[in-house]
């Protein structure tokens, strides 16, 4: 017989899933507060700048909108990179769920007899029976295969 699962709703509803979920957004918090401490000190040197610019000799004047310019590659810097580093930790911890969930998945197969277990992504199935939906059986067997290694 076939059958399939909803990957994301595993992602979301199992046990791992919401701990990996939860890691995700602290590193993402962690991120967001780190740029806009960044953020912050520009706009204080940009405001300090324009209340004293008229003051400054040319040569302060122009050391100081480098600095400022200096300041904006670095955020914008720090930005991607923080992009980045969030989705190539998305990615580590996602891949690490998903090896582990491909082998109950295929262990769920094997065991009841299924000659396909499919993906429901969105857009795929025209049709599928709900009876089909391995999704809840396979969150169960997930979050006790991952109890059992804890």
């Amino acid at each position: 017989s076939v059958g399939f699962v909803d990957l994301q709703q595993i992602m979301t509803e199992s046990i791992e899933g919401k701990v990996a979920r939860k890691k995700v957004e602290t590193f993402y918090t962690r991120k967001q507060t780190e740029l806009e401490e960044a953020q912050k000190d520009l706009l204080k040197s940009e405001k300090e700048y324009n209340e004293k610019k008229f003051l400054l000799t040319e040569e302060a004047a122009l050391k100081n909108e480098q600095e400022m310019s200096r300041q904006k590659i670095a955020l914008k810097r720090m930005f991607e990179d923080a992009e980045h580093g969030l989705q190539a930790y998305q990615e580590k911890i996602t891949t690490g769920i998903k090896d582990h969930l491909f082998k109950v998945i295929k262990a769920y197969g094997q065991k009841h007899g299924y000659t396909l277990i499919l993906n429901k992504a969105p857009g795929v199935f025209l049709y599928a029976d709900p009876k089909a939906d391995l999704t809840q059986k396979i969150i169960k067997n997930y979050d006790a295969t991952m109890s059992q290694r804890n």
